[in-house]
């Protein structure tokens, strides 16, 4: 349960840092212009929906290379991070 408990705030932290991260760096895209817009697009991709509407909004007014690293690092970095956490409520 410990475990369990450490994970959801590291997780916490970790997501709040890429929510503020999307909306510093893409201001003008509408899924990052406010804290809730920011956290519903996250957890969209958490759920794997609508990625490339996310990615082509970005690319339409930034870099598509800061675009991909920000989205793949995101979506890399939390589905490891799950995997992990079942893992080892699993074992």
């Amino acid at each position: 349960m410990l475990s369990v408990i450490e994970f959801l705030v590291s997780f916490f932290i970790v997501f709040l840092g890429y929510t503020f991260l999307g909306m510093c760096l893409f201001p003008k895209v509408l899924y990052f212009c406010s804290m809730s817009y920011a956290v519903t697009t996250l957890s969209s991709m958490m759920a794997g929906d609508s990625i490339h509407q996310f990615t082509s909004a970005i690319c339409e007014k930034y870099s598509s290379i800061i675009a991909m690293i920000y989205i793949f690092s995101y979506v890399i970095m939390f589905m490891h991070a799950i995997h992990n956490t079942l893992t080892s409520i699993i074992k």
